[in-house]
């Protein structure tokens, strides 16, 4: 078949415009346009091949284009264009052996054939090599978590997702084992650990590396009881000659009922939620069922509660008070929130720990410490004769670089006078930076601001917590408190040492969770001057707290 001068360039335009746009050289609408141009220069066979060399292991494709049996072999074109990494490309144009040489104008345009087709080639080979590094992790030699997103996507697609199992893990305590033998060391005994769970997996089934200490499987049903041996823990040696032995375990998410998944973005939700359960609860293992997912739709729900509840002022200060024992008057309270939700009181626990997973619990605390600044402004300009009020500051501020600022700003709307307040955060706060708990201590106490520990004693203490953060109040965790016969009790000797201590350091003791006589008795005994708990009040709805202001002493039996 001849083209015109004017088809051919119609043709040859088309050919280039489809290459441009990336279509591959075997689709119809390229074999086509190949075939006509081929014709049009005396082109018998057309053909392209790749070979790919690694470790002197060479594997070549062969893929012809245009194939008509009358090619001559000798006079051919050949074209080869170096792709890297290992990769090259042969272009080869054959003509009849009948007709006479190609002149110049045609070995140009099988010329320029031949390099549109390797340039696609180079790209091609680009691409591939692109999306290979984007689904491979280096660190660990290992693929990452869009390479197994891409597979999850791939068994949904093919409705198979019943078949598979899938779980999100985080090693437990690892940075001990980095400190313990060093980061290189360290990712070796990883990389050797995800190995041996890999090695029972077939080709498809797939372990990745989310990020950090974070992994994610998924995998066929009957691997199941093998990969959670390996997730409970196994001992590895520390490297190939050592005897030392570490053990190797992780707090893991897992779902093994996926067949109302419709994506690998509802797999992984699954599978990280529980994940991140099982890490803020220490537990090993965290399913992911029926009863998870009404839970956490719950716990959804009471979040999208929170606006609307600030709104209606459905959030309200109760007061516990706290007690001077040397004449049983009070002498302070802690403010607690409580939340009436159309008429109903609901528990602090069914909210206030979802609120603490997010910033939702900062938002809380101000507007706890806004409630009780009015009611202290409210009381004053009665002439009631005030005493301090604590309120719970969560560790999640500790985050904000202006809290200091924050409070002092609440606490001056009201012109409260500065000593009326003290701010209560949680001993586990001290997880989070050292040094920004001791500045904003220290900025409390030059703003007048009393600064105290809430449950001291119910995580695990460390002595620097005391030692260098100049707190003015220690609360002590009601779990110190003695169950039976105080001398024989070891929480007695633990106690009675804590109070001398914080004695001699000049720092106020008050005891939380006093439920008997006998209990203020012997922390009269030991020194500790300050008690709270349901022995006295329970805690107070405003009005009650109003009317034990006006009358401060408890009249207790002997």
């Amino acid at each position: 078949m001849s083209l015109s001068e004017e088809s051919f360039c119609a043709t040859m335009d088309g050919f280039l415009t489809h290459m441009i746009q990336g279509k591959s050289v075997e689709s119809e609408e390229v074999k086509t346009q190949l075939l006509s141009l081929s014709e049009a220069m005396g082109v018998a066979r057309l053909e392209y091949s790749s070979t790919i060399t690694v470790s002197d292991n060479t594997v070549t494709e062969n893929k012809v284009i245009v194939d008509n049996k009358d090619y001559d072999e000798q006079r051919a074109f050949k074209k080869e264009e170096e792709m890297g990494a290992g990769k090259k490309t042969l272009f080869a144009a054959y003509p009849y052996k009948s007709q006479p040489d190609w002149d110049q104008a045609q070995l140009r345009r099988i010329n320029l054939i031949s390099a549109v087709i390797c340039l696609s080639e180079k790209l091609k080979a680009a691409k591939e090599t692109e999306n290979e590094l984007l689904c491979y992790d280096p660190v660990l030699d290992m693929k990452n978590l869009t390479f197994l997103r891409k597979k999850m996507e791939e068994v949904v697609s093919s409705k198979r997702q019943h078949l598979y199992d899938a779980v999100f893990f985080n090693l437990r305590s690892f940075n001990s084992v980095n400190r313990m033998v060093g980061f290189a060391k360290g990712t070796e005994i990883m990389k050797r650990y995800i190995k041996m769970i890999e090695e029972k997996f077939d080709s498809d089934e797939w372990i990745c590396h989310v990020g950090g200490d974070n992994f994610a499987a998924f995998f066929k049903k009957n691997n199941e009881k093998y990969v959670k041996t390996c997730l409970e823990g196994v001992a590895l040696n520390l490297d190939d000659e050592a005897k030392e032995r570490v053990l190797v375990g992780a707090r893991a998410g897992y779902c093994d009922d996926l067949t109302a998944c419709k994506s690998s973005v509802d797999i992984m939700e699954k599978i990280a939620v529980s994940c991140n359960i099982a890490r803020n609860a220490k537990l090993p293992i965290v399913y992911f069922d029926e009863q998870l997912d009404r839970r956490l739709a719950q716990q959804a729900n009471v979040e999208n509660m929170f606006p609307d509840a600030v709104d209606k002022n459905e959030f309200t200060a109760y007061y516990q008070p706290k007690v001077l024992l040397d004449n049983n008057t009070l002498c302070g309270a802690e403010a607690l929130c409580r939340w009436v939700h159309d008429g109903k009181h609901l528990p602090p626990a069914s909210f206030i720990p979802i609120f603490e997973k997010s910033n939702l619990i900062c938002d809380l605390d101000f507007y706890m410490l806004e409630a009780v600044c009015r009611d202290i402004r409210r009381w004053i300009d009665s002439g009631k004769e005030v005493v301090r009020i604590s309120v719970n500051i969560s560790r999640r501020h500790l985050a904000n670089i202006d809290l200091l600022d924050k409070i002092v700003a609440i606490i001056d709307k009201y012109n409260v006078p500065h000593e009326y307040i003290e701010i209560e955060v949680t001993e586990n706060a001290t997880d989070v930076n050292f040094d920004v708990l001791k500045d904003l201590v220290r900025g409390l106490n030059e703003k007048g601001i009393v600064a105290s520990v809430d449950d001291f004693g119910a995580g695990y203490s460390s002595v620097n917590l005391v030692k260098e953060i100049p707190w003015n109040s220690v609360k002590l965790d009601k779990s110190f408190l003695p169950s039976g016969k105080f001398d024989d009790d070891i929480n007695f000797v633990i106690l009675r040492h804590i109070v001398s201590m914080f004695q001699e350091m000049g720092v106020k003791c008050v005891a939380e969770g006093l439920e008997t006589s006998n209990q203020i008795l012997m922390l009269k005994g030991m020194g500790c001057h300050y008690a709270q708990g349901y022995y006295f009040d329970r805690p107070l709805p405003v009005i009650d707290f109003e009317k034990r202001l006006d009358n401060k002493q408890y009249n207790l039996p002997d």
